[in-house]
């Protein structure tokens, strides 16, 4: 038997400072914090800026030599690892939806959300980590990323089904789901994974890990939200103690992140390797997390199509008065307020037309075929539970 201790935090390192305060302070901390800890893996998010990544693998050189980056996107992934043991293999598989590249504001397209999976030899048993940072809501009531963030558990799910072998699973991170949402329901129906808070969380705190009511960085009036997990799957391991961690910095006013870290101690049990790993779930509940997530994709579709008819429209719009425009020019000559106003409308209506011509051809279409491929995907699988393969 092998005792585990893993540990999950989204650090909040946004590139910009005014946006994340006392980034690089509370990294300084979350350095020593780490450092006098007795985790064998961690798993951050939001670790944008490599700076604060080489500080925290200078710091924590001597007690996980072990360390590997993610890099991804126009700003990186933000997700690294540290750990005890070796790490044997790397590989970083980016979401095919991952935001809009309009949406600058929320940044998720820059940061291209995906998911790190590391091999970790612990002790001659090669343990299968799965580090990911899901799209964020934003807005509970008006979820328009709903259809990317269900893809994305979809791609994370089909990832750990095809790669997890008969090797003990470990999922972490921020998945940006809440227990009753229909992304998590998926991932842990599904795959059959057990949410290590569940099975050995400490009942005398709340679970919360986002807008904890505790954190000084919580706004007032936020709901406090169970976002961050440790998933894992139940066949070689045993969950035996959880709880949220990393609040409150000791001496300082301020916490080591927006988000509260969890931390959970596993059994490995390396005996039952030998036994092959079923990861399906069960197959009545596992049809209903299918079936509705096929709706959301193909309720979503649909809108999509829409948009890309009316930016469609837009183009043949847009040239068209592009167009009128040279030709009243043409003939007023004369008029030089209606040249100066002809001047800035065609090329104003000409650019209006090229930009809904690149966005519909470089994402629109991108956007509804990736979609329309999970939902083949979710078919071929409620076709095999159906035993019609």
């Amino acid at each position: 038997m092998v005792q585990l201790r893993v540990l999950t935090l989204n650090c909040w390192g946004l590139p910009l400072s005014s946006l994340s305060p006392h980034r690089d302070e509370r990294f300084k901390y979350l350095a020593e914090a780490l450092r006098q800890s007795d985790y064998d893996i961690i798993g951050l998010q939001e670790v944008w800026l490599i700076k604060n990544y080489e500080a925290l693998k200078v710091a924590l050189k001597a007690v996980f030599p072990h360390s590997h980056y993610f890099y991804s996107g126009k700003i990186g992934s933000g997700k690294c690892i540290f750990s005890r043991f070796p790490i044997v293999a790397t590989s970083f598989t980016a979401y095919t939806l991952s935001g809009y590249p309009y949406a600058l504001n929320h940044g998720d397209w820059l940061g291209k959300k995906g998911v790190g999976f590391c091999k970790i030899d612990v002790n001659g048993t090669i343990l299968n980590v799965y580090l990911t940072h899901i799209h964020a809501e934003y807005n509970r009531d008006n979820d328009v990323y709903l259809p990317h963030r269900v893809t994305e558990i979809v791609q994370l799910s089909q990832l750990i089904r095809f790669t997890a072998g008969n090797s003990p699973v470990i999922l972490i991170g921020d998945l940006n789901f809440e227990p009753e949402d229909i992304g998590y329901r998926f991932i842990t129906t599904s795959l059959d994974l057990k949410d290590a808070w569940l099975e050995a969380g400490d009942g005398q705190m709340s679970g919360f890990t986002c807008a904890a009511k505790t954190n000084s960085f919580t706004p007032a009036n936020e709901i406090e939200k169970r976002i961050d997990y440790i998933l894992y799957s139940g066949d070689h391991l045993k969950s035996q103690a959880c709880q949220v961690t990393l609040g409150r910095i000791p001496d300082a006013a301020f916490n080591y992140s927006d988000h509260e870290g969890v931390e959970a101690t596993f059994q490995l049990n390396a005996r039952r390797l030998r036994q092959r790993q079923d990861m399906s779930g069960d197959p009545t509940e596992t049809m209903q997390v299918l079936q509705e997530t096929h709706a959301i994709l193909d309720d979503n579709v649909k809108i999509a199509n829409f948009r890309h008819f009316h930016r469609c429209l837009l183009v043949v719009l847009s040239l068209a008065l592009a167009i009128l425009s040279g030709i009243i020019n043409y003939h007023s000559s004369d008029n030089e307020w209606i040249k100066l106003a002809v001047i800035v409308a065609c090329p104003l209506f000409f650019t209006i037309a090229m930009t809904m011509f690149l966005y519909g051809f470089l994402f629109d279409e991108d956007e509804i075929r990736g979609m329309k491929a999970y939902m083949c995907d979710l078919e071929v699988w409620m076709a095999n539970i159906n035993g019609n393969v």
